[in-house]
């Protein structure tokens, strides 16, 4: 290397030959085939950005899903927990447990069925009076407001009618 006289170009007759190669290597089939490789990954990494957020919506909606169910797992063993004295009872204080809620019930039941029996009651004799409430005229221009939608019958003369118009 020292022997020989430098025109500084050191790969000058190297480097024919090696293009020579390489232009050769690229026109063959394999050339043509690792060209199309090359360049498929890198357009292939250009496009994948887009791939990469539908994945992250994917990601977050199961992600989102996974705390959902965390939580009601959380609900449902702390109600676990609330009932497990009821799983160590014995079948005969279940069963004075369930009587005792069931007659509660029919109490409630029959409560409100009479309560619905008393308004009925209510009704029919309020629609039994019909016009014949009592209210005077005088009671009614005082306090107009208590006796909104109530039916009233008063008896006298026209002294003026106002028409519309």
């Amino acid at each position: 290397m020292f022997s020989k006289k430098n025109d500084g170009n050191e790969f000058s007759n190297e480097g024919k030959g090696s293009s020579k190669k390489i232009i050769k290597f690229f026109k063959s089939t394999k050339g043509i085939a690792l060209l199309a490789f090359i360049l498929g990954v890198f357009f292939g990494n250009i496009s994948s950005p887009s791939c990469s957020e539908d994945h992250e919506e994917v990601i977050s909606n199961q992600t989102s899903v996974i705390d959902s169910q965390k939580t009601e797992i959380e609900t449902l063993n702390s109600k676990l927990s609330d009932a497990e004295p009821w799983f160590k009872m014995k079948d005969d204080e279940k069963k004075a447990i369930e009587a005792e809620n069931q007659r509660k019930a029919e109490e409630a039941k029959k409560a409100e069925e009479a309560k619905k029996a008393e308004e009925q009651r209510k009704k029919e004799e309020e629609e039994k009076k019909g016009y014949d409430t009592g209210i005077t005229y005088d009671q009614l221009a005082r306090t107009p407001d208590d006796y909104k939608y109530k039916k009233v019958k008063f008896e006298g003369k026209v002294i003026q009618v106002i028409e519309d118009g």
